[in-house]
């Protein structure tokens, strides 16, 4: 497909002459993803699980269970599968969130800005916090906002449990609060390690 290939740029002022494109995927390319997703089904075939048992979203692979041995059980299996094919699976704690997922919805369900500060923070997008909005369910909201946060992996999982801990958002949930000081909220050290880590954000069952 990529074979003799050649682009222009466009800018304000016009179109550039036509130059080869020689190395690598076009930036943006729509094939991008589509490799991606291939490698990884071949990659993942022994140990991925239908859905909802096993769900991918990118680079972030979630993984459900009805018990939290099923779910360490199954993270070996994905750490083996993947690390000896030569990727590197980031056993990132930030499964905070969904083993707290219960308390953080009878503490936040009342809290009627926490929408506010998470779209303010640029935590979700305009058409997420929409739906989230026209949910009139406190219970139900909360529970599709965190729903929503999960799904976008650890740097967002972070940046929510970070906003939290601001006085201005718990100081009318001391139980919350007090829960704060005990999570470490701090990026993990191999964030930026490698760009080929596979990240493995565990959600557990309810």
């Amino acid at each position: 497909m990529y074979e003799r290939s050649r682009t222009v740029v466009r800018c304000a002022v016009g179109q550039t002459e036509e130059f080869k494109v020689e190395v690598g995927l076009h930036h943006g390319s729509a094939l991008s993803p589509f490799l991606f997703a291939m490698v990884m089904d071949q990659l993942s075939e022994e140990v991925r699980q239908e859905s909802p048992w096993t769900m991918m979203f990118a680079d972030d692979i979630v993984i459900c269970s009805e018990s939290r041995e099923q779910v360490e059980e199954n993270l070996e299996r994905w750490r083996f599968a993947l690390e000896r094919r030569g990727m590197k699976v980031s056993r990132r704690r930030m499964n905070i969130i969904g083993e707290n997922k219960v308390k953080l919805i009878d503490w936040l369900c009342e809290e009627g800005m926490i929408l506010q500060y998470v779209q303010s923070r640029k935590l979700v997008t305009m058409t997420e916090y929409t739906k989230v909005k026209s949910i009139q369910d406190p219970i139900e909201k909360i529970t599709e906002l965190l729903d929503i946060i999960l799904k976008k992996g650890n740097p967002t999982c972070i940046a929510f449990l970070q906003l939290l801990k601001e006085d201005k958002v718990n100081e009318s949930r001391p139980e919350l609060k007090q829960w704060l000081t005990t999570v470490n909220t701090s990026a993990p050290a191999d964030e930026t390690e490698n760009s080929n880590t596979q990240k493995l954000q565990i959600i557990r069952n309810f």
